[in-house]
């Protein structure tokens, strides 16, 4: 009888366990934030800035916009994910400390879930992007 019982745990024992299906969230977001600084402190507009350099120097930042063309997040396998072919950035509104710590930002949802190792983006208009006529773009 024990003979039996010793073959019935050794067929248990090799026995495939079951595959898996994985448990967690097959996809994330992707928040991208941009803090203006000046002297490493916030930028904020539509204030008087020291310089630093004389006492009696300011700045005083009333408008600050730029593009950001072709995002895109990379892993290190090299699959590249294209976030937005252009975003633009408008920085003008950050008119208290408050806002300006904030900054402003871009969310990017349905993102795989992964390691990636570089954010890539350039600063303006592609030139494809910028020689279209206003006409050739849909409104919002």
């Amino acid at each position: 009888m024990h003979y039996y019982l010793f073959l019935l745990l050794l067929f248990v024992a090799c026995e495939k366990p079951p595959p898996t299906t994985p448990t967690g969230p097959l996809s994330g977001n992707l928040e991208l934030i941009i803090k203006p600084l000046y002297n490493g402190a916030p930028l904020v507009f539509y204030q008087d800035i020291p310089t630093g350099i004389r006492p009696d120097e300011y700045l005083y930042f009333q408008k600050l916009e730029f593009y950001l063309a072709e995002l895109k997040i990379q892993q290190a396998q090299g699959l590249s994910i294209n976030l937005a072919e252009v975003e633009l950035a408008e920085l003008g509104n950050l008119v208290t400390t408050e806002l300006a710590e904030q900054g402003i930002s871009f969310q990017y949802d349905s993102i795989p879930v992964g390691s990636y190792q570089q954010l890539s983006f350039g600063v303006g208009l592609t030139d494809a992007l910028n020689a279209m006529d206003p006409g050739d773009f849909t409104t919002l």
